[in-house]
């Protein structure tokens, strides 16, 4: 009986709980306008909604000395604490360092967006993946 209740604990303990190592592994950035060359200008956490016009790149930067490690990431977009979009994204290269992302944000408000990677099944959190990263924005009136 023992076992069986130590075997549970241990199940819970790898696939419930968030793991230890679930730190963000990108960074991540709100920008007008970006290129190739990794070369981003207009970045802020605040934008005016008449510049940006609800445009925004959302940059996903890998931490130093690492990769994005995945081909699969699903953005989850909230307004305020409002669910209001999800983006499924499915071209994304392991060794790739860096990636940007068009996403709209059609009305003024605070907006968070959380990034997750949903080839790494190890790592369950919410049934999601594993959490990469999340940044906040604010769009003002025009």
């Amino acid at each position: 009986m023992e076992s069986k209740i130590l075997t549970v604990a241990v199940f819970i303990l790898m696939f419930v709980w968030k793991p230890l190592d679930s730190s963000a592994q990108v960074t991540m950035s709100f920008c007008t306008c970006h290129n190739d060359e990794l070369t981003y200008t207009g970045c802020a956490n605040t934008f005016d909604a008449s510049v940006c016009k609800g445009h925004l790149n959302v940059i996903l930067l890998a931490v130093p000395g690492k990769t994005l490690d995945t081909y699969n990431v699903l953005y989850i977009i909230y307004k305020d604490t409002i669910l209001v979009g999800t983006i499924y994204q499915h071209d994304l290269q392991p060794d790739w360092k860096y990636y940007a992302r068009t996403i709209d944000f059609f009305q003024p408000g605070k907006y968070r967006v959380e990034v997750y990677d949903l080839d790494n099944y190890l790592y369950l959190q919410n049934n999601l993946g594993r959490l990469m990263g999340s940044g906040s924005v604010t769009i003002n009136n025009e």
